[in-house]
């Protein structure tokens, strides 16, 4: 059982990730789409390590529900307080994904439903980069699509992303958004 005050857990909660768990997908491109911009993320397996650590396998769950005419998915994560002895739950959505549907809405509303605690909210003040791309088989909506230079990228060619108080220099893994 964990003990923590509500700051306690806002911080834990919010902590930057290592850089281990920061992935990165493109999410714009430039008409020509041979520039996208790269955004940060965390993938579910990090949100669900960091509610164990931080209340415990048994402290927490999530939910998940159909919307939009089962076209997208919510989902609301809970948390459990002993002091009050209830559950807490904050809920987001998203529309079910071009690649996998309806797995990519669950996992985009839980990333999304992990923002409403606090978990990864500092990525989205994170600096915009905007990147070489190619095209590689076919793109469906906002994809853009692989950095070009993704073979000869040594570490003088990682792009720095900065946050207030983090700096981070990473390779950069490239998967289609969606």
């Amino acid at each position: 059982m964990w003990q923590k005050t509500p700051e306690e857990l806002r911080q834990a909660l919010t902590a930057p990730f290592p850089n281990g768990d920061i992935e990165w997908r493109v999410s714009a491109t430039n008409k020509e789409k041979t520039k996208g911009l790269a955004v940060p993320y965390v993938t579910n397996r990090a949100i669900q390590n960091r509610l164990d650590d931080t209340v415990g396998i048994d402290g927490w769950h999530n939910e998940f529900k159909p919307w939009k005419d089962e076209k997208a998915q919510l989902c609301g994560i809970s948390i459990y307080f002993h002091e009050r002895k209830q559950w807490l739950t904050k809920w987001d959505g998203a529309d079910d994904s071009d690649i996998e549907s309806v797995k990519g809405g669950l996992s985009d509303s839980m990333k999304r439903a992990a923002v409403e605690w606090g978990i990864g909210r500092y990525l989205y003040g994170m600096t915009q980069v905007w990147v070489s791309i190619e095209q590689r088989g076919s793109l469906t909506g906002n994809t853009g699509g692989y950095p070009a230079e993704r073979e000869s990228m040594g570490p003088a060619a990682f792009p720095i992303f900065t946050s207030p108080g983090i700096s981070m220099r990473k390779p950069l893994t490239w998967r289609k958004a969606g």
